[in-house]
């Protein structure tokens, strides 16, 4: 979530009144390659709903604490985990998978 944070907000296509809504794990997927592979299915949203930003930490808030859930889309994102490596982790692709669009926030940062 930090890393898609960055991205958003370095793509400047993050509104600075929007906060991310975060919603459950759906699922997540591991292979072995270099390191392990997590391909991860999650519930995301971006939300600029002032009852959902009262409840918001560090422009956060959880989907169990905010109503906005008509903001909330499935995405799925690729984590490549190589702990002996300097950088340990490789952000990968970014899929919106339904609903709301949030592709081009990650991408936008590249």
């Amino acid at each position: 979530l930090g890393e898609f944070m960055r991205r958003a907000v370095k793509s400047g296509k993050l509104g600075s009144s929007d906060i991310v809504l975060v919603g459950d794990v759906v699922d997540v997927k591991t292979q072995v390659v270099a390191g392990q592979k997590y391909i991860i299915t999650v519930r995301l949203g971006i939300t600029s709903d002032s009852e959902c930003k009262a409840k918001s930490e560090n422009r956060f808030v959880s989907a169990n604490v905010c109503s906005d859930t008509k903001s909330l889309g499935l995405h799925k994102v690729e984590v490549v985990s190589q702990p002996w490596m300097n950088v340990k982790y490789l952000f990968g692709e970014f899929e919106d998978v339904e609903g709301p669009e949030l592709k081009a926030l990650w991408d936008g940062a590249n």
